[in-house]
């Protein structure tokens, strides 16, 4: 009980510091960059919409034991939010004033977070596998200089910060996903462990002892 107490203890810790520069990072937008601070108040719900619309559709597509009923409901809900969420990223920096670097911007921001989470991860929770928390801390660190980079860079470089901030992304979704299985003595290198991560995200605690059954 004390071990699981600590290993939560950890995340909880880790958890709260990030949200805490979250909210230094938009005080830092609001005081000095107004209107990049005033668009993310839609563009990062609209991008989150985006991504909800893309996990419903799979959800209906994918998940077996759904009824049709429920399959169709998740589909078209899927569709909907993914329509209705590109339009609205279509009217925001494609039919208006708004420079294209700003995409660069709005897109880097939640990465170089994902990728501070990642080395904190690695560094301060115990309970992962070392190798994994090395490889997040690693993947962290070049997902920072990436998007300090872009940050820096955006208009001279832009073809190029769009693709590595992507890439970073994707890692980072890859090596945080190895991360939270070899708590339970997961591997990625199975496939099919990947429908254990989005249970990991959502808080649900897996028996040590009895994982498999799951």
């Amino acid at each position: 009980m004390r071990k699981r107490y600590s290993k939560n203890r950890e995340k909880i810790i880790v958890d709260d510091v990030i949200t805490l520069l979250l909210v230094v990072m938009f005080a830092i937008l609001a005081i000095f960059f107004k209107l990049i601070a005033l668009m993310s108040l839609l563009v990062y719900p609209i991008f989150s919409l985006l991504i909800y619309g893309i996990l419903k559709l799979i959800l209906g597509i994918f998940k077996i034991d759904l009824d049709y009923l429920k399959k169709i409901l998740y589909s078209l809900l899927g569709i909907i939010s993914i329509a209705f969420s590109l339009f609205i990223i279509n009217l925001i920096f494609f039919q208006s004033v708004i420079p294209s670097s700003y995409i660069v911007y709005f897109i880097a921001i939640p990465i170089a977070f994902i990728g501070l989470a990642g080395i904190m991860k690695g560094i301060m929770i115990k309970a992962y596998a070392f190798n994994s928390r090395l490889l997040n801390v690693i993947i962290g660190i070049t997902t920072l200089i990436i998007t300090y980079i872009a940050f820096f860079y955006t208009d001279v470089y832009y073809l190029f910060n769009m693709i590595a901030l992507f890439t970073v992304l994707i890692l980072n979704a890859i090596f945080r996903s190895a991360l939270y299985l070899s708590e339970y003595k997961l591997s990625l290198k199975d496939l099919r462990n990947l429908k254990y991560v989005f249970v990991i995200i959502n808080n649900f605690q897996l028996e040590d002892d009895n994982y498999e059954d799951f």
